[in-house]
């Protein structure tokens, strides 16, 4: 099985979304498909109508997608290890959460043995996720940042991206599993956690070796697009070294400067003879909004994708073939 096949089976399990449908009966089981979380949802008002639960998994990640059809009283407690992360995707006028005023993108984070008491209006979505304290430690000690206190509780205002909102909108859908999971992990760590106070690496290497050994590491995986906490973890060095070595070799930040791979790559793919839809094509490089992409595509290449596709099929009716090479540094 060569690379391509391989992410395109990582692609389709990253996309598995199975559905919970959950009755507005009192007393139901409250968010009971996500582990670590215990309590109850009780109607307190006439309507018949259900709650539904989406459920999304990544790896060994999950997000629950919540709708609120009628107004209820809920509360959930976190398991000793578990840390609980609620970003609001819709809030109707007036709605309260754990006695907070709501507005959309805010995210409420619940530390180990602390509860969240809520009485949410018909209306509300959110999405919630768990996270094992452990898992929250060790990313934050990856990324080279302070872990948070374990009886950590906060609420943030939507001046922070709203937490899966933005995830979401950006890379989850397309991405291997693996990838995914580690993408929500680090969107958490740095919402909870402070920047660390050292920028040194553990290994000691140059930025020239750091920055070589991404590339590497990129090739291997088949994936241009990686979290950043990925790559910390392959290359032992903290978020700010990273970032530190790719400005002093290519003059761009690690988001940037993947970016700009991941168009090399994907005009690459476009160029072959047998090149797939372009939009297949785009997910299986990290882009997952087809417009965006195309407008970075033509601002960086002049032409639409859909253009390099019409060229290379041309050329290769009339027996010419084009060469192109992704060489690591260009």
């Amino acid at each position: 099985m060569d690379g391509d096949d391989r992410m395109t089976d990582r692609v389709e399990e990253a996309r598995d979304r199975p559905t919970v449908g959950l009755r507005a009966d009192d007393g139901v089981a409250y968010v009971m498909a996500l582990p670590g979380v215990t309590g109850e949802l009780v109607r307190t008002g006439g309507s018949d109508r259900t709650t539904d639960i989406t459920l999304d998994h990544f790896g060994d990640k999950s997000v629950a997608h919540v709708d609120i059809g009628f107004p209820i009283a809920g509360e959930a407690t976190a398991d000793d290890d578990v840390l609980i992360a609620v970003s609001m995707l819709q809030t109707p006028p007036g709605g309260m959460w754990d006695g907070v005023e709501l507005e959309r993108g805010s995210t409420f984070v619940y530390g180990p043995g602390s509860s969240q008491v809520a009485r949410d209006p018909i209306g509300l979505r959110f999405a919630l996720a768990t996270f094992r304290w452990e898992d929250i430690e060790a990313g934050a000690a990856v990324l080279g940042r302070r872990p948070p206190t374990a009886g950590h509780r906060a609420v943030y205002r939507p001046d922070r991206a709203s937490l899966f909102t933005r995830l979401f909108e950006e890379h989850t859908r397309v991405e291997p599993a693996e990838d995914a999971a580690d993408r929500l992990l680090e969107a958490v760590v740095e919402l909870v956690s402070d920047p660390g106070e050292t920028t040194t690496g553990a290994r000691g290497w140059t930025s020239q070796q750091i920055v070589c050994e991404c590339l590497e590491h990129l090739e291997r995986t088949a994936t241009w697009r990686p979290p950043v906490l990925t790559l910390c973890r392959a290359v032992g060095v903290s978020e700010r070294r990273l970032q530190q070595a790719f400005s002093d070799v290519t003059g761009l930040g690690v988001a940037s400067y993947l970016r700009h791979r991941a168009l090399q790559a994907t005009r690459l793919a476009l160029s072959g003879p047998a090149a797939d839809r372009v939009t297949d094509v785009a997910a299986d490089h990290g882009f997952a909004h087809a417009g965006r992409f195309a407008a970075d595509y033509h601002s960086t290449y002049g032409e639409l994708p859909s253009v390099t596709v019409r060229r290379a099929r041309s050329e290769s009716d009339r027996g010419e073939v084009t060469h192109e090479r992704l060489v690591p540094g260009d």
